[in-house]
C-alpha cells in the first residue's frame, strides 16, 4: 500500500513540475512573440509614412510644375519665345575650376569662342 501512495506522489510530482515547466515555456515564447509583434507595428508605422511621402512624390511628379522643370533641366527645353543658353565646359575649365584658380578668366574665354 505504501509503495503504491509513493507511485502516485511521484507519479503528481512530475505531473505538476511538467505543467510548470511548460506554463514558463509558454510565458517566453508569448513575451517573445509580444516583442516581435510591437517590432512589426512599429515597421508597420514607419513603411505606412513612407508611403504616404511616396505618394506625394508620384502625385508631385504627376503636376504640371513637375513636367515644366524636368523638361528644363534634363531635356534642355524651355517655353514658347524663350531662349535656351548651353555652356561648353572643356577640360581647362574642368580643371581650372577645380583649382579655384582663373576662375573668372576660363569663363571669359567660354564667351569668346
Amino acid at each position: 500500500m505504501k509503495k503504491k501512495i509513493n507511485v502516485v506522489k511521484i507519479a503528481i510530482f512530475f505531473l505538476v513540475l511538467y505543467f510548470f515547466l511548460e506554463s514558463i515555456f509558454n510565458a517566453f515564447y508569448l513575451a517573445s512573440n509580444y516583442f516581435t509583434l510591437q517590432k512589426k507595428r512599429q515597421e508597420l508605422e514607419r513603411l505606412k509614412q513612407e508611403q504616404q511621402t511616396l505618394l506625394k512624390k508620384i502625385e508631385y511628379a504627376k503636376s504640371d510644375e513637375f513636367v515644366e522643370k524636368y523638361a528644363r533641366e534634363n531635356l534642355g527645353l524651355g517655353k514658347e519665345n524663350e531662349t535656351v543658353i548651353y555652356f561648353k565646359i572643356n577640360d581647362e575649365f574642368q580643371y581650372s575650376q577645380k583649382n579655384s584658380e582663373n576662375f573668372l578668366k576660363n569663363l571669359l574665354n567660354l564667351f569668346k569662342n
